[in-house]
């Protein structure tokens, strides 16, 4: 998980860098991170993704530049293949 956390912060950083548009202008890009780690949080990649999923979702209710690990939940159902 720490390893994860660490990839995810650093692409955070690196899109938080300025970039410089014509007329002196500057934007910042951020972005939310999902994080599902094998085998703790699903035995294939569509658990994975899914739970990954759901971890971007709740980063999301945070607010921009947030990084959330999928921690399971009473309220979740089941996986099932679409």
């Amino acid at each position: 998980e720490t390893n994860a956390l660490v990839v995810a912060d650093k692409i955070r950083r690196a899109l938080n860098q300025p970039i410089e548009l014509p007329e002196r202008r500057s934007i910042r890009l951020s972005a939310c991170v999902g994080i599902a780690i094998y085998p703790d949080h699903g035995g294939d990649e569509f658990q994975l993704y899914k739970r990954a999923d759901w971890a971007l979702y709740e980063a999301k209710e945070y607010g921009n530049d947030q990084t959330r690990v999928f921690t399971p939940k009473r309220s979740e159902a089941p996986l099932q293949h679409a």
